[in-house]
């Protein structure tokens, strides 16, 4: 290791994968602790290359383990101390980079103004074309209004209006909009006592005699009415019997003046009246299983936030085809961080073992390999498959000392013992 290196905290990370876009490759160095990445692109001599920064020589040394020869997309990763020819490289290749960068935006930029004033003479010479009785220009209605639409209605008479009561106590579907029209508009609501008539036009030239009057015929008679179960029929007054039953209300209220008060109980309408949507029952939340936490032992807690989530793991080479094989009380770990020690692993595991019993105290073991060919690995004994599969299911993916653990079930001797038992039959037979 060279001066440089010594007191460098920039590694030189090549080969990362084309599939790998900008901001993937900044969050990949991101995580292994990199304070600010600068990416090339993947063309000129530094494609495919990344300069990533650390706090300090001692963290970016521990990615530097942590990222060579890791294997990303099918391409495996060679990282080093970044020196300081690699750095003016790498600034010589940014500031080519940033000037074709402004270059493609300013061509970009001359395209959008010509295709831009392309656009709005176009807008132009249209407008100029279009009739000048369009609809609306705005909302895209083009055409031309029609001459002869025409919606002059004729005013208000007493048999237009008894025409129209006549239609609202046939078609309950009309009074109801005409209810949400009234409401809509500020009107006062129709419930209470009768109104002032407002004056009507007269339906006759005012020398000539008027017409001789008939009695309003009824709804069934003009109306043909709506086969349905269960209708109410609404009564309505016509405006031929209004001064009678003013008259009628006079009298009633002397003589009915306490029954005119509201009472205290029920509340006073006023309006179309309060609409409220219904109550919506809440949904209460699943309350979570209370587990008793000792500090002796890793948290659920601490093991949630320590764990790579699944999109992480399908990423990650070792875990690929993953099997947790079948359950039983033995664990088989992996990819176990050489600075581990067995207190770490009691650490995790001692959470699913109940000390209080002496049976499941003794059951509980824990075997961590740390030389030969099974360097890495470790066995962990619990003392039911119940708490096995907890484990399991809950440690699988955990990083431990900065390398994620992969958990599974252990192989069985029994069905190798049986297979030997056969091969040695069919030898003496």
């Amino acid at each position: 290791m060279g001066p440089d290196e010594e007191t460098s905290n920039t590694l030189i990370v090549r080969h990362l994968s084309a599939e790998l876009s900008i901001a993937d490759r900044e969050g990949l160095l991101k995580h292994f602790g990199a304070e600010s990445v600068k990416c090339m692109s993947d063309k000129g001599r530094m494609k495919h290359t990344a300069l990533a920064t650390f706090t300090d020589h001692h963290s970016a040394e521990k990615a530097l383990t942590r990222l060579h020869q890791l294997e990303v997309l099918g391409r495996r990763l060679v990282v080093e101390f970044a020196k300081k020819h690699h750095k003016k490289q790498m600034t010589i290749v940014q500031s080519d980079q940033d000037n074709e960068e402004t270059t493609v935006k300013e061509e970009k930029d001359n395209k959008s103004t010509d295709n831009t004033a392309d656009k709005k003479s176009a807008e132009i010479n249209q407008r100029r074309a279009l009739p000048q009785t369009a609809i609306s220009s705005s909302l895209g209605l083009q055409y031309a209004m029609n001459p002869r639409l025409n919606y002059l209605y004729p005013p208000p008479t007493a048999s237009i209006l008894n025409n129209i009561a006549n239609t609202l106590a046939a078609v309950p579907k009309l009074y109801v909009q005409v209810l949400h029209l009234m409401n809509k508009m500020n009107l006062p609501a129709p419930f209470g006592p009768l109104t002032q008539q407002p004056p009507l036009v007269s339906p006759h030239p005012p020398g000539a005699p008027p017409p001789p009057t008939q009695p309003a015929p009824a709804p069934e008679e003009v109306f043909d009415q709506p086969q349905g179960v269960g209708v109410k029929r609404i009564e309505l007054n016509l405006p031929s019997a209004i001064e009678a039953e003013r008259q009628v209300e006079e009298d009633d209220q002397e003589g009915t003046a306490e029954e005119d008060t509201p009472s205290q109980d029920t509340p006073e309408m006023s309006g179309f009246g309060k609409f409220e949507p219904p109550p919506i029952a809440m949904e209460t939340e699943e309350e979570e299983e209370l587990e008793d936490e000792s500090t002796d032992f890793i948290s659920s807690r601490e093991l949630r936030r320590g764990r790579l989530s699944h999109d992480e793991i399908r990423k990650l080479s070792v875990f690929k085809n993953y099997l947790a094989g079948e359950p039983n009380c033995r664990l088989y770990i992996k990819n176990v961080a050489k600075q581990t020690e067995e207190k770490d692993l009691r650490f995790i595991y001692g959470r699913y073992v109940n000390f209080e019993d002496d049976i499941e105290k003794e059951m509980f073991d824990v075997r961590l390999m740390k030389e030969g060919r099974m360097k890495g690995q470790a066995f962990i004994g619990l003392p039911t498959e119940k708490a096995a599969q907890k484990a399991v299911r809950e440690t699988n993916g955990f990083e431990l000392n900065g390398k994620p653990l992969v958990v599974q079930f252990a192989r069985s001797a029994k069905p190798k013992e049986k297979a030997d038992s056969k091969d040695k039959t069919g030898k003496k037979s």
